[in-house]
């Protein structure tokens, strides 16, 4: 088993880390055949939301794979040894299945049964498709992936009343205000997670919702959508001026929402109280806003302590989720296991029955008088004497072989080597 999977996530790094290792639209390309060169590996899926980036990696040599990601990865984000240690993870073969499986099932999220993470891993997939940066080992690992989350999505309740890092975002502006009616929400950013808050506050009615961003065709289209209003993303500042509520979540690199400018805002507000959610990794409003009298902001691992917060009354249920993952990386490794052990049992089965064959030819022609009945008991005799021998050594190459890295490789060897099985025989 050669997938490599290694990353950070919202449990082991804080924000402004995950900050540095974070890719915008237009930088997956050149940030996949980095990580490939970095791994030393054939195939790679890069995973980056706003709660983790990670790459998934086939490698022929999955340790030295693991050990190069974590280290650049490291050197990426700026991270001491010591910081890697603690943030950085590397996994492989049925660990990084495991791990996987877990964040396409919704498990690793933030907000756990949230449905945005399956549609990103299944972008991130069309993505390494489209650069060719696919192959069997990823093309296997993902569609049962896949798969694992149908499955948890269909055969529990995870899903019942979904959520996501936007509700969550709606309903802690919903908790400080008590209520949202009357209220002005500014949307900046018309992509998908702004649009997601967006239809969670238009669902809520009663209020004011605007929605800028910098195309402004985009904007107005979102807005169409919502029965909002869109406004042009130049006059930010004095749409700040109007807004009880913010949500912002664009794919900028820099600080669109800088403290400089919520100074002057929330003085021409005369200090009305502004909250602001950025959900947006990199983060779209400079940190030293919260320091602003009366300007509540609060970012993606704010968000994360409330989500958590949540998790008690779903834990059962996470139980049987669990469950079902277990139930499928099982299931993989032994399709796995039978995938990568086939070429070494066809090869065996191969040699050892052209010796058998070779054997009855030989015995029947000092039989000549023997009846076509009789050379096929022999040849039938043969056949079955093979497979009784090579039953037990199959059943064992199957059990062993590849999926764990351990016990497979060492015993595939010895057979190679007993019956002086070749490379060619074995393709």
């Amino acid at each position: 088993m050669d997938l490599v999977v290694a990353g950070m996530n919202h449990r082991t790094a804080p924000l402004d880390t995950r900050e540095k290792l974070s890719c915008v639209p237009g930088e997956e390309r050149a940030l996949t055949k980095e990580m490939i060169e970095a791994a030393g590996a054939a195939e790679c899926v890069v995973v980056s939301t706003c709660n983790r980036f990670e790459a998934y990696v086939a490698a022929a040599d999955p340790a030295s794979a693991a050990k190069n990601l974590e280290r650049h990865l490291c050197a990426r984000a700026g991270l001491s040894p010591a910081e890697g240690a603690a943030q950085v993870y590397a996994k492989r073969g049925v660990d990084a299945v495991r791990h996987l499986f877990r964040v396409a099932s919704s498990l690793d999220s933030m907000v756990v049964g949230e449905a945005q993470i399956l549609g990103q891993l299944k972008e991130a997939y069309t993505r390494a498709s489209e650069y060719h940066t696919n192959g069997k080992t990823v093309d296997r690992v993902f569609h049962a992936a896949f798969r694992a989350a149908k499955r948890v999505r269909t055969e529990t309740s995870i899903a019942e009343n979904p959520v996501s890092i936007s509700h969550v975002a709606v309903d802690l502006a919903e908790s400080i205000f008590s209520s949202l009616r009357g209220r002005n929400v500014l949307v900046v950013g018309a992509g998908k997670m702004g649009e997601l808050a967006a239809r969670r506050f238009a669902t809520k009615g009663g209020m004011k919702l605007v929605v800028t961003n910098r195309t402004a065709e985009k904007a107005a289209e979102t807005a169409a959508r919502l029965g909002a209003q869109s406004a042009p993303f130049d006059r930010l500042e004095s749409l700040l001026c109007d807004a009880d509520v913010v949500i912002s979540s664009t794919a900028a690199k820099g600080y669109v929402v800088t403290a400089s400018m919520l100074q002057g805002v929330i003085r021409r507000r005369h200090y009305r109280p502004l909250f602001l959610v950025d959900i947006a990794v990199p983060r779209d409003i400079e940190p030293a806003a919260g320091r602003i009298e009366n300007v509540y902001l609060y970012d993606v691992d704010d968000l994360q302590k409330v989500a958590d917060s949540n998790l008690g009354a779903r834990s059962a249920e996470i139980a049987r989720c669990e469950a079902v993952v277990g139930e499928e990386v099982g299931a993989f490794v032994r399709r796995a296991q039978e995938i990568e052990a086939a070429p070494l049992i066809v090869a065996l089965r191969d040699t050892v029955s052209r010796i058998a064959a070779a054997e009855v030819e030989k015995a029947l022609a000092g039989l000549p008088g023997a009846d076509e009945k009789s050379r096929d008991a022999l040849r039938a005799l043969a056949h079955g004497i093979v497979n009784k021998v090579l039953h037990r050594p199959t059943v064992a190459i199957k059990e062993e072989y590849g999926a764990d890295g351990t016990a497979g490789p060492e015993l595939a060897e010895a057979v190679e080597k007993l019956f002086g099985l070749s490379d060619e025989q074995k393709r």
